[in-house]
Protein backbone atom coordinates (compact mmCIF):
# COMPACT_ATOMS: atom_id res chain seq x y z
CA UNK A 1 0.00 0.00 0.00
CA UNK A 2 1.17 3.51 -0.85
CA UNK A 3 1.50 5.67 2.06
CA UNK A 4 0.21 9.43 1.30
CA UNK A 5 3.28 11.61 0.92
CA UNK A 6 3.02 15.40 3.46
CA UNK A 7 1.99 18.16 1.22
CA UNK A 8 3.07 21.91 2.31
CA UNK A 9 2.65 25.35 0.76
CA UNK A 10 5.77 27.17 0.17
CA UNK A 11 5.92 31.22 0.07
CA UNK A 12 8.57 32.57 -1.23
CA UNK A 13 9.40 36.21 -2.16
CA UNK A 14 11.01 37.49 -5.26
CA UNK A 15 12.56 41.09 -6.49
CA UNK A 16 12.16 41.66 -9.77
CA UNK A 17 14.25 43.95 -11.97
CA UNK A 18 12.40 44.48 -15.69
CA UNK A 19 15.50 45.22 -17.12
CA UNK A 20 18.27 42.81 -15.04
CA UNK A 21 15.57 39.88 -14.14
CA UNK A 22 15.04 37.66 -10.99
CA UNK A 23 17.24 39.66 -8.30
CA UNK A 24 16.56 37.93 -5.50
CA UNK A 25 14.02 35.21 -4.04
CA UNK A 26 13.67 34.47 -0.03
CA UNK A 27 11.26 31.52 1.16
CA UNK A 28 10.31 33.42 3.78
CA UNK A 29 7.52 30.25 5.27
CA UNK A 30 4.91 27.57 4.58
CA UNK A 31 2.01 26.13 5.79
CA UNK A 32 0.20 22.90 5.88
CA UNK A 33 -2.88 24.59 3.68
CA UNK A 34 -3.25 26.41 0.73
CA UNK A 35 -6.07 28.27 1.94
CA UNK A 36 -4.14 29.88 5.02
CA UNK A 37 -0.60 30.52 3.02
CA UNK A 38 -3.32 32.55 0.76
CA UNK A 39 -4.80 34.18 3.72
CA UNK A 40 -1.00 35.13 4.82
CA UNK A 41 0.06 36.67 1.66
CA UNK A 42 -3.03 38.74 0.60
CA UNK A 43 -3.17 39.91 4.77
CA UNK A 44 0.38 40.68 4.32
CA UNK A 45 1.18 39.39 7.79
CA UNK A 46 4.85 39.44 7.94
CA UNK A 47 5.04 42.87 6.00
CA UNK A 48 6.23 40.55 2.77
CA UNK A 49 7.47 43.53 0.77
CA UNK A 50 9.92 44.83 3.01
CA UNK A 51 9.56 48.30 2.54
CA UNK A 52 8.96 47.92 -0.97
CA UNK A 53 11.48 46.04 -2.24
CA UNK A 54 10.18 42.59 -3.09
CA UNK A 55 7.32 42.84 -5.98
CA UNK A 56 6.15 39.40 -6.34
CA UNK A 57 5.14 36.58 -4.12
CA UNK A 58 5.10 32.72 -5.20
CA UNK A 59 3.24 29.86 -3.15
CA UNK A 60 3.68 26.57 -4.77
CA UNK A 61 2.15 23.18 -3.48
CA UNK A 62 5.46 20.73 -2.37
CA UNK A 63 5.38 17.38 -1.92
CA UNK A 64 7.68 15.73 0.06
CA UNK A 65 10.85 14.17 -1.11
CA UNK A 66 13.32 14.85 -4.11
CA UNK A 67 13.07 17.53 -6.35
CA UNK A 68 8.95 18.01 -6.14
CA UNK A 69 8.31 16.40 -9.28
CA UNK A 70 5.26 14.97 -7.51
CA UNK A 71 4.10 18.44 -6.80
CA UNK A 72 3.82 19.62 -10.14
CA UNK A 73 0.35 18.02 -10.90
CA UNK A 74 -0.61 18.45 -14.53
CA UNK A 75 -4.13 18.81 -13.97
CA UNK A 76 -4.05 20.84 -11.40
CA UNK A 77 -2.54 24.13 -10.30
CA UNK A 78 0.05 24.16 -8.33
CA UNK A 79 1.68 27.62 -8.13
CA UNK A 80 -0.38 30.72 -6.93
CA UNK A 81 1.21 34.28 -8.06
CA UNK A 82 0.82 38.24 -6.39
CA UNK A 83 2.24 40.92 -7.72
CA UNK A 84 2.92 44.44 -5.16
CA UNK A 85 0.44 46.94 -5.56
CA UNK A 86 2.22 50.27 -4.52
CA UNK A 87 -1.03 52.43 -5.09
CA UNK A 88 -3.17 50.69 -2.76
CA UNK A 89 0.05 48.74 -0.46
CA UNK A 90 -1.70 45.13 -1.10
CA UNK A 91 -0.27 41.85 -2.92
CA UNK A 92 -2.94 41.02 -6.00
CA UNK A 93 -3.38 37.87 -7.14
CA UNK A 94 -1.59 37.47 -10.85
CA UNK A 95 -1.09 35.16 -13.63
CA UNK A 96 1.84 33.24 -13.45
CA UNK A 97 4.41 36.13 -14.98
CA UNK A 98 6.24 35.31 -18.36
CA UNK A 99 9.57 36.05 -17.07
CA UNK A 100 8.95 32.87 -14.94
CA UNK A 101 7.75 30.43 -17.19
CA UNK A 102 9.62 27.38 -17.38
CA UNK A 103 10.88 27.39 -13.73
CA UNK A 104 10.16 25.86 -10.74
CA UNK A 105 10.52 25.04 -7.57
CA UNK A 106 11.41 28.75 -5.71
CA UNK A 107 11.03 27.63 -2.69
CA UNK A 108 13.17 24.84 -2.69
CA UNK A 109 16.08 26.49 -4.92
Amino acid sequence: MKRKRKVIFTITSLYLDEDEGVECSSTIGWYPNLKTAQKCVEEDWPDIDEAGYYNYVVIERVVEGLYNMSGMLLDRQTEWWYSFDYKQEKWIACEKPQWSVGTINWGLG
